[in-house]
């Protein structure tokens, strides 16, 4: 018996999956007496290079009538569209090995190592640290998004993938705003000066209470989120080995790494590394904001100024 063929019309991406193994799910496809390769028809498909694809092996789902069917193209040379590569290297850097690096440096590097804290207090090296690149990562993102919708493979990133990047972009928006709407700072005019300035985080207000829950949580929470579309993403397309082993080993160096400063009690109290540890100040008659963040006990010196 002559077994049946199918032509089809489709609208996806070519990717290359597991195996080297090329899955289209193929929609509307009706029996006929033959396979032309050519007759394939779709934005996304190139006719010229499944011509050249030595092997093709059709599993129908059915009989003769119209049926709904997966096509498996095997090839080990399929090229990732220009457009795919630039969105996945864009989103591997920003979301991969920016975001998290910036994360890292904002926990534990609110005093760094050769700081003379108290006398030096409000390090900036954290903060500016954190908001420029997390600032990159919100660019990178949106270049990335823009790469994807502006090629003619926009329509095909459907799924999973999709819907965790969306997420992920906007809670990095939401994450931008907030910073920006965290309030004011207040504080000491200076370390020498005894005025005092009323702001949010200074007298920490509700609000600034309300920011910093908020914000801690979702910054840890899309962590993993942004991990898992960033894995997805490369198995869909087959990632190159490079990518594989870059993103494995500098995921591997924060976990450690942070595990490492955890331990050595460098996650300090924001309050703290900002103003001291003068009893006197709002905030330190508090508990320390932040998960498993570390009150530092400095007894007053001078005076009974923990910053002289």
């Amino acid at each position: 018996m002559q077994p049946h063929f199918f032509r089809c019309q489709f609208r996806v991406a070519i990717f290359q999956g597991v195996n080297d193994l090329l899955v289209l799910d193929l929609r509307r496809c009706a029996a006929v007496g033959g396979f032309e390769r050519n007759s394939l028809e779709g934005r996304n498909s190139n006719p010229a290079e499944l011509n050249r694809i030595p092997e093709i092996g059709i599993v129908s789902g059915g009989d003769n009538r119209a049926v709904e069917f997966t096509i498996m193209i095997r090839s080990h040379t399929w090229p990732v569209p220009t457009g795919i590569s630039w969105h996945a290297r864009l989103l591997l850097l920003a979301w991969g090995i920016l975001a998290p690096a910036a994360i890292l440096v904002a926990r534990f590097f609110k005093i760094t190592p050769h700081q003379d804290w108290p006398r030096v207090l409000d390090n900036p090296f954290w903060w500016r640290t954190h908001w420029i690149t997390q600032s990159l990562v919100i660019f990178l993102s949106a270049v990335a998004l823009a790469i994807i919708i502006l090629t003619t493979l926009a329509d095909s990133a459907a799924g999973l993938h999709q819907w965790l990047g969306y997420t992920v972009l906007v809670f990095g928006v939401f994450q931008a705003l907030s910073g920006y709407f965290r309030g004011s700072k207040g504080g000491p005019a200076d370390s020498i000066s005894s005025e005092i300035q009323p702001g949010d985080h200074y007298d920490m207000t509700p609000w600034r209470l309300a920011f910093e829950t908020v914000h801690k949580s979702i910054g840890y929470l899309v962590l993993p989120v942004a991990a898992v579309a960033i894995i997805s993403g490369l198995w869909r397309v087959n990632g190159a080995v490079w990518m594989w082993v870059t993103i494995s080993s500098w995921w591997i160096f924060l976990i450690f790494g942070s595990f490492y400063l955890q331990a050595g009690g460098n996650a300090v109290d924001t309050y703290q590394a900002i103003w001291g540890a003068d009893p006197s100040h709002p905030g330190n008659q508090m508990k320390p904001r932040g998960w498993k963040a570390r009150r530092l006990d400095v007894p007053p010196r001078r005076g009974g100024d923990p910053r002289t």
